[in-house]
């Protein structure tokens, strides 16, 4: 890294922001095999617009939903789950 490249990662207060939306990127709620098919579901913090659930399915990218709090986003999660689990997907 030279005088004009700097790391911005604990710069403006990132770690911070990550606190405050609850959910820091990548964090892994849930894995459980449905069928023959192995489903992981992760929230991602995204500072000030909130928390998005991502659902993935056999390691692709099933769909995602954003909410303004964790405590949505984990419950619509839940209910995912569930509904995966019986067979349906919404």
């Amino acid at each position: 890294m030279d005088s004009h490249t700097t790391d911005r990662s604990d710069e403006g207060g990132m770690k911070e922001s990550r606190r405050r939306s609850g959910a820091p990127r990548g964090e892994v709620l849930s894995e459980f095999d449905a069928g023959s098919d192995h489903f992981r579901v992760e929230l991602r913090g995204h500072d000030l617009w909130g928390v998005e659930v991502l659902v993935f399915q056999n390691g692709a990218l099933l769909y995602r939903r954003r909410f303004y709090t964790r405590e949505l986003a984990e419950q619509w999660a839940h209910d995912q789950r569930a509904e995966l689990q019986r067979g349906n997907s919404n």
